[in-house]
C-alpha cells in the first residue's frame, strides 16, 4: 500500500490517526476565573472531546512514556495549578490526581453507562448468590445518570486539590514565605 510507504505499519498509522485527534483538543481554559473553575473546565474539555471519540483514550500514552499530543493537552491544567500557588510536589500530585481521576471515570463512562439497564443486563450474568447483594442497589442506579457522576468527580477533585493547597499554604506559613 501506498501509505505503509511513510508509516511503517497499520499500528503506527492509528497511532497518528489517534494523535491527530488529541491534538484537536481545544484546552484554551476561561482566563479571569479562579483555579477551581479552571479545573473544572479542563475536566469538561476531556469528557467532551473523549466521549466523543472514544478510541482516542489508547493513544494517551504507553508503560514507557505519555504522547506528545497528551502532554500539550495537560500542560493548561499544570499552569492552571502553578498559577494557583501549588509547590512543586502539589502540582505533579494534583496534576496526575486530576488527570487521571478523569480519563479513569471516562474509561468506565464509554464502557458502560450508569443505568438501571446497565445493571440489570450486567447482573444478568452473575449466578443468584452473586446477584443478591446488588439488587437493592437497582433503583438507586436509575437516579444516577454520567453526567451526574462527572459532576461528582469534578467536586472531588477540586476538593482534593483545595486539601493539597490547603497544605502548601500551612507550610509556606510555617517556614515564613
Amino acid at each position: 500500500m501506498a501509505v505503509y510507504r511513510y508509516i511503517p505499519n497499520r499500528e503506527a498509522l492509528l497511532a497518528d490517526v489517534n494523535e491527530a485527534l488529541i491534538e484537536q483538543m481545544d484546552f484554551e481554559l476561561p482566563a479571569g476565573v479562579p483555579w477551581q473553575q479552571r479545573v473544572e473546565a479542563w475536566m469538561d474539555t476531556a469528557r467532551a472531546h473523549f466521549v466523543a471519540r472514544p478510541h482516542a483514550m489508547a493513544q494517551l500514552g504507553s508503560a514507557e512514556s505519555s504522547s506528545p499530543a497528551w502532554m500539550r493537552a495537560i500542560t493548561p491544567l499544570l499552569e492552571t495549578l502553578r498559577d494557583a500557588g501549588f509547590s512543586q510536589e502539589s502540582t505533579a500530585l494534583g496534576l496526575v490526581w486530576v488527570a487521571r481521576l478523569t480519563i479513569g471515570v471516562l474509561v468506565q463512562e464509554v464502557c458502560g453507562s450508569l443505568s438501571e439497564d446497565h445493571l440489570v443486563n450486567s447482573l444478568s450474568s452473575l449466578g443468584k448468590d452473586q446477584m443478591k447483594p446488588w439488587l437493592d442497589l437497582v433503583p438507586a442506579f436509575g437516579e444516577l445518570s454520567d453526567e451526574s457522576f462527572f459532576e461528582f468527580a469534578k467536586v472531588q477533585a477540586v476538593s482534593g486539590l483545595s486539601a493539597l493547597l490547603a497544605k502548601d499554604t500551612r507550610a509556606r506559613r510555617a517556614e515564613g514565605r
